[in-house]
């Protein structure tokens, strides 16, 4: 159906990316409880990484291998002068990866306007302030409604209802989990997981991985926004059970964090602030990332490699 080299090599690359995703999406979706329970018993930050970087692993690693393996076994090894045509099962894949990419590039973009929306309504009708000593702007409103809103220049938002309800140190310990999102960019971490392409187009299937990152990131903020102070978790403790007092919270942008995101639990969050466990032993997952790109690194540059890869692609294209 198409025998020209450079269409004939796109299309083949597109259809490599959408089988090698579907192969490392589903692994991922179907080891998803056990990384899950493995990531509980981490650190917070530690298991909302690996969680993260599972979250993140198909699109990444299809990407890598389609254009470290698959594109330059094609070009050294396909004659440009053959004229082999491409079967429907290979255009039939390349159109779903296409109808993948294009599905995260909607969400994104649905995710931008939607956000953009709400960032100039906030900027137009809310009074900048200073809360806890940092710049804020505070929206005219009774809902209890604390987050830290934006990408590259956050910016901390609150409603009138949650700041008259708080008392002053537990406004500052609020804050300071914020801050604490803020520094570990939650929010880039957020939009890559929800823009990251699904299990198959307009299908997700990571719903409980990106849940359960949502409560760890959660739990990493507590914990680095008190450092270990028994006097800043209680007050963070009591900041937590007062703006759940006064009602859910709105979601209004998936780029938010707020103080009291839709779905976590709150009960386990205050008794893990008033009565914390002992911490977990710091298990770094460097090294066996270090290794796993070691050996990827190598299998790249193995003749046997692009050899094979070429001979896989010979067998999409009939």
């Amino acid at each position: 159906m198409i025998s020209n080299y450079w269409p004939r090599l796109a299309w083949l690359a597109f259809a490599s990316f959408f089988l090698l995703h579907v192969l490392f999406a589903s692994t991922v979706a179907l080891t998803a409880r056990v990384a899950i329970r493995l990531a509980a018993r981490l650190r917070p930050r530690a298991g909302s990484n690996l969680l993260l970087a599972l979250r993140l692993l198909p699109f990444a690693l299809s990407s890598a291998i389609v254009t470290s393996i698959c594109i330059p076994s094609y070009v050294f090894f396909e004659p440009q002068a053959g004229g082999e045509q491409i079967g429907l099962v290979c255009i039939a894949a390349a159109c779903l990866a296409l109808a993948l990419l294009l599905d995260s590039g909607v969400r994104a973009l649905r995710i931008g306007i939607q956000s953009s929306r709400h960032f100039r309504r906030w900027r137009r009708d809310a009074r900048p302030e200073r809360l806890a000593g940092s710049a804020a702007l505070v929206i005219d409103s009774n809902v209890p409604f604390l987050a830290l809103a934006g990408i590259l220049r956050p910016t901390l938002i609150a409603s009138r209802g949650l700041v008259d309800t708080l008392a002053p140190a537990a406004l500052d310990a609020a804050v300071r989990h914020e801050h604490a999102h803020r520094d570990s960019r939650d929010n880039l971490k957020r939009l890559l997981m929800l823009c990251a392409p699904g299990l198959f187009p307009f299908v997700s299937g990571f719903r409980p991985l990106e849940h359960a990152w949502t409560k760890l990131a959660e739990r990493a903020a507590d914990d680095r926004s008190t450092a270990g102070d028994r006097e800043r978790a209680f007050l963070l403790a009591e900041a937590l059970v007062r703006a759940a007092r006064l009602g859910p919270a709105p979601q209004h942008s998936p780029l938010i964090t707020p103080l009291l995101p839709e779905g976590t639990d709150l009960r386990q969050r205050v008794e893990r602030l008033l009565h914390p466990a002992p911490p977990a032993p710091p298990r770094s997952p460097r090294l066996p990332m270090a290794l796993a790109s070691a050996l990827f690194a190598a299998a790249i540059f193995q003749p046997f490699t692009l050899r094979a890869a070429h001979e896989l692609l010979e067998w999409l294209v009939r």
